[in-house]
C-alpha cells in the first residue's frame, strides 16, 4: 500500500501523510508554485507507525513529483515512467521495511531524474536562466549599449508621455543591431520593455524596465518572487550602466576639448605637460 501510494501520482497519496486541496481539480494545469507547494500538505499525524517522518516525506515528495510530471508537465512518456516505477520492487510487506525503503528510494531517484530531464530537455530551463543573465543582468554588453543609446532621448522625457509600443519597437531595433539577434526566437519573444508605475514628476529613466516572461511549468522554478528580484537587479544595473555611459561621454568631451585647445597657436608650449585633470 505504501509503495502504491507513492507511485500513484494522481492524488492517491492524499490519504497518506498528505492532504489534497479539496476544492481544486487535480486534472487542471496549475500555475507556478500552486501545485508544487499548495496542492498538498505533509501531515505527520497521518503517518503509519512503521514509517518515520524522514521516510514519509520521501514518499510524499515522490508522489507529488509524479503528480507534477503528469498534470503540469504533460509528460508524453508518463506511461513509460510509471512502468519503470512499478518495476522498482517485487511484492513487499509491511514487515520488510528495508525492502520498502529500497523500493521507495529507487522510485524517488527515477521520479527526480525524470523531473530534471523534463525541465532541462523539454522546457529548456538552462536556456531561460542564460537569457535572464544575458538580458536582465546585462550580460549582452553590446545589446545593453545599443538599447541605452536608442532609448536615451525618450527616457529623458516625462514618464507620462511615453508609450509602451515605442519602447517595444526600440527594443526590437536594439536586438536586430546587436549580437542578441542570434539568440533563439523563443527567447527573444519572451523579452518585453515596459514602464513601472510612476508618480508625478518622474521621467522615463525612473520607470523603464525589461521583462522576461516564462510559462508553466518553468514558472515553478523561476517563480514570481524570483522574477521580482531579477527586475530589481536589472533596475540597479541599468542605473549603473547609465552612469557609466554619462561618465564615458563626459570624458570623451573633455579629452576632445583638450586636444582642440592644444592645437591652438601659442598654447602648445605653455600647456605642454599640464595633465587633463588639472
Amino acid at each position: 500500500m505504501t509503495r502504491a501510494l507513492a507511485l500513484a501520482g494522481d492524488g492517491g497519496f492524499g490519504g497518506f501523510g498528505a492532504l489534497g486541496g479539496e476544492a481544486e481539480d487535480v486534472g487542471e494545469r496549475e500555475v507556478g508554485l500552486k501545485l508544487w507547494e499548495g496542492k498538498y500538505q505533509f501531515r505527520t499525524e497521518m503517518l503509519p507507525s512503521f514509517v518515520g517522518e524522514a521516510f514519509g516525506r520521501k514518499i510524499f515528495s515522490t508522489g507529488k513529483s509524479l503528480n507534477f510530471i503528469r498534470y503540469s508537465c504533460q509528460d508524453s512518456d508518463w506511461v513509460a515512467t510509471r512502468e519503470k516505477l512499478s518495476n522498482t520492487g517485487g511484492m513487499l510487506q509491511y514487515s520488510d521495511i528495508v525492502g520498502l525503503e529500497r523500493s521507495i528510494d529507487t522510485a524517488y531517484q527515477i521520479a527526480s531524474r525524470r523531473l530534471f530531464d523534463i525541465f532541462f530537455e523539454k522546457y529548456g530551463l538552462l536556456q531561460h536562466l542564460r537569457a535572464l543573465k544575458q538580458y536582465l543582468l546585462l550580460g549582452h554588453g553590446d545589446f545593453a549599449d545599443q538599447l541605452m543609446e536608442s532609448l536615451a532621448p525618450n527616457l529623458a522625457r516625462p514618464a507620462n508621455t511615453l508609450y509602451r509600443h515605442n519602447l517595444t519597437a526600440t527594443l526590437e531595433t536594439a536586438i536586430r543591431q546587436s549580437s542578441a539577434q542570434y539568440d533563439p526566437p523563443d527567447v527573444l519573444r519572451r523579452l518585453d520593455a515596459r514602464m513601472l508605475e510612476y508618480s508625478h514628476g518622474e521621467i522615463g529613466w525612473d520607470v523603464f524596465t525589461l521583462e522576461y516572461k516564462v510559462d508553466a511549468p518553468i514558472d515553478t522554478v523561476i517563480d514570481s518572487e524570483a522574477m521580482i528580484k531579477y527586475l530589481k537587479l536589472f533596475n540597479h544595473l541599468w542605473k549603473i550602466k547609465r552612469i557609466e555611459s554619462a561618465l564615458s561621454k563626459g570624458w570623451m568631451r573633455i579629452a576632445g576639448g583638450a586636444r582642440t585647445f592644444l592645437r591652438l597657436p601659442g598654447t602648445c608650449a605653455s600647456a605642454r605637460g599640464v595633465p587633463l585633470h588639472g
